[in-house]
């Protein structure tokens, strides 16, 4: 994870990248005075903000409600986890599978759903000043952690604390960014009411605390796991998973599960039958391959989830400015799509500024990352990077198909390097190679977010667009419709320049049976505890003719 230091840019700088946001997750920003179950994140119009996540479409997001119907009470299921589960990273997850696990053990003080809907979590209401900078979140009625203490407003700024100190977090860029959990402008009011000032006005600012950084835990002598207030709950003597992590209903909860037991089954494996001859009910897949294989298993359904990876080609700067489109010259106008063939890819092509207005995305203020000497454990310097090398994640085979097909296309040799996330991210904010693919996960429920994010650990986009802010969406689209001159500031971050939008692509959930009750989280993540079979009997067998 790369550090984050103070240095801050201008919000006029900033406010010029909000072009590339679009590539990440597109949504609006609004002024949410008090939660609950009907509350809504609306958003400018459809031309300002189209929805890429549904291929460009202004619809409602695709796959939100994969399993629609009521479920019948009761059942013990088993849920396939393909990463390492750890009791000391909880509650913050560091890979697909804790945010999995953790998502049903652990609560946000808000909830964000696939449609982008702000739900209750842990807090019930939430209220603003007028001027949007003060926030009071109420706790609900009742709270308590597994093991029966109530959940108090001390407890949740210390698990926050112990999360800003200690635990690393997914994304390239760190959410205690815009807010520091131990200043004295994080205070309780009394036990139920959290007071939040912060240093400018956000009016969409529960939205970040939907992040898996703010999940709430508290440390209790004798249990093994920090105990949670999620739905689901562990005992105070569940040992790690070995390879089993079995959860209960939790009581106490609002949303107790409907299920009698759900079991967390721990295998790090690539080979789909692993999943299924160990008796999974639920499997994740993230290949194409995958996919197919669980949907030609008999009692398997297989629904695609909502795209929620983006990637980005990268063309540092600092080695030649005037051939940095050379790297994409080979996509031409629809990108890479048509080509790979491990995941289901959509393309976009059309980069959209939001508006010059300093409350179009407010938080892209903040500071940037800080140069400093890459661990030597990641061995960058064995990598010999340069100006020829393009880099792309390990492990990810979509990234590698795309690099190996550009490569395959450029006028000059390429080395083509796998890096790790981290290392890769470093590569690319100081410029170590001529060019990186990457691979962006939806880490925050907002574009503006998402894009804070990454200009946060990759400092150099913010000066591709000095002069920008002054732009307006219509300026910027005419200018990509023309094949006349062009200020170079725009023709930078527009196709063939340093950077490019490649595609994105969604995952899959294969699940045992008729499921019903499984609702997504923002990010995709399936929430489970209202998970049981369809209440309603089976189709008739059709006669074969």
């Amino acid at each position: 994870m790369i550090g984050i230091v103070s240095m801050c840019r201008s919000a006029r700088t900033l406010l010029s990248l909000a072009l590339v946001g679009v590539c990440l997750i597109p949504t609006g920003c609004s002024v949410i005075r008090q939660g609950g179950e009907s509350s809504s994140v609306s958003g400018p119009p459809a031309a300002a903000w189209p929805d890429v996540r549904a291929g460009g479409s202004t619809t409602a997001r695709p796959g939100c409600d994969p399993f629609p119907g009521a479920p019948r009470p009761g059942g013990r299921f088993t849920v396939a986890a393909i990463d390492s589960v750890s009791s000391r990273h909880a509650p913050v997850p560091r890979n697909r599978a804790e945010r999995l696990v953790f998502a049903q053990l652990y609560e946000t003080l808000v909830r964000v759903d696939c449609a982008g809907n702000i739900l209750p979590g842990l807090a019930v209401t939430w209220t603003c000043t007028p001027d949007s900078s003060t926030w009071v979140f109420t706790l609900r009625p009742g709270a308590k952690f597994w093991d029966g203490t109530p959940v108090t407003v001390p407890e949740v700024r210390e698990s926050w604390r112990r999360a800003q100190t200690g635990c690393p977090v997914q994304g390239p860029r760190d959410p205690w960014t815009w807010l520091d959990a131990g200043a004295a402008t994080v205070r309780a009011v009394d036990a139920r009411r959290l007071s939040i000032t912060l240093p400018e006005p956000q009016g969409n600012f529960p939205l970040l605390l939907a992040h898996p950084a703010f999940a709430v835990a508290g440390e209790r002598k004798g249990w093994i796991w920090p105990v949670g207030s999620g739905p689901a709950r562990l005992g105070p003597g569940t040992p790690q998973p070995l390879p089993d992590l079995e959860c209960r209903p939790n009581r106490h909860h609002p949303r107790a599960p409907i299920w009698d037991a759900l079991t967390f089954r721990m295998l790090p494996t690539d080979d789909p039958r692993d999943l299924v001859e160990a008796g999974c009910d639920l499997l994740p897949a993230y290949t194409l391959q995958d996919s197919l294989f669980y949907a030609a298993l008999p009692g398997f359904t297989v629904t695609p989830l909502p795209a929620t990876r983006s990637y980005l080609l990268l063309c540092p700067p600092h080695w030649n400015p005037a051939e940095v489109g050379r790297w994409s010259a080979p996509l031409g106008a629809e990108g890479l799509p048509a080509m790979v063939t491990s995941v289901t890819m959509g393309s976009w092509d059309k980069l959209v500024v939001p508006g010059p207005s300093p409350t179009a995305c407010p938080q892209l203020r903040g500071p940037t990352s800080a140069p400093s000497a890459a661990p030597l454990a990641w061995h960058l310097a064995d990598k010999k990077l340069g100006v020829d090398t393009l880099a792309y994640p390990t492990g990810d085979p979509a990234a590698r198909q795309m690099a190996e097909y550009l490569a395959a296309r450029l006028d000059q040799p390429v080395r083509l390097v796998p890096l790790e996330k981290d290392p890769l991210a470093f590569a690319l904010q100081w410029q170590m190679t001529g060019a990186g693919i990457l691979a962006v996960d939806q880490a925050y429920p907002t574009g503006c977010l998402q894009l804070a994010s990454l200009i946060g650990s990759i400092g150099w986009l913010q000066d591709l667009l000095p002069h920008a802010a002054a732009l307006t969406r219509d300026s910027l689209a005419e200018a990509d419709r023309t094949s006349g001159p062009r200020p170079s500031a725009i023709g930078a971050l527009t196709t063939g320049g340093a950077v490019r939008c490649l595609g994105i692509t969604h995952a899959w959930l294969a699940i045992h049976g008729r499921p019903a009750g499984i609702r997504l989280a923002f990010d995709g993540t399936p929430w489970l505890e209202g998970w049981g079979e369809l209440d309603a009997p089976p189709p008739p067998d059709v006669p074969v003719p």
